[in-house]
């Protein structure tokens, strides 16, 4: 019988989730809580569903005026939420 040095359980967590395909699932949480974070509660009433796929964030809003108004920011929020992740985790965010 082997044995083997003990490992912190946090280390075998990360091992774990990376080997059966966790971690992007994790990844894709945490840029929509952040995302969600970032959001004034007026902003929050108006935005239908948030969805990322790869590096783009696809958020649906509820009126076109509402549209308008983020997409004209668009480059600044997707600067605001890649600061708070601390990485360029979102190229870009499209308002649908």
């Amino acid at each position: 019988m082997r044995h083997s040095r003990p490992q912190k359980l946090g280390d075998i967590l990360r091992q774990v989730s990376a080997e059966i395909g966790l971690d992007s699932h994790l990844e894709k949480g945490r840029v929509i809580a952040t995302w969600e974070d970032l959001m004034s509660p007026p902003m929050r009433t108006q935005v239908v569903s948030t969805r990322l796929e790869k590096d783009r964030l696809f958020v649906q809003v509820s009126s076109a005026a509402w549209r308008h108004e983020l997409h004209a920011q668009r480059k600044e929020w997707c600067e605001r939420l890649n600061n708070e992740l601390g990485r360029r985790a979102v190229r870009e965010i499209v308002f649908r």
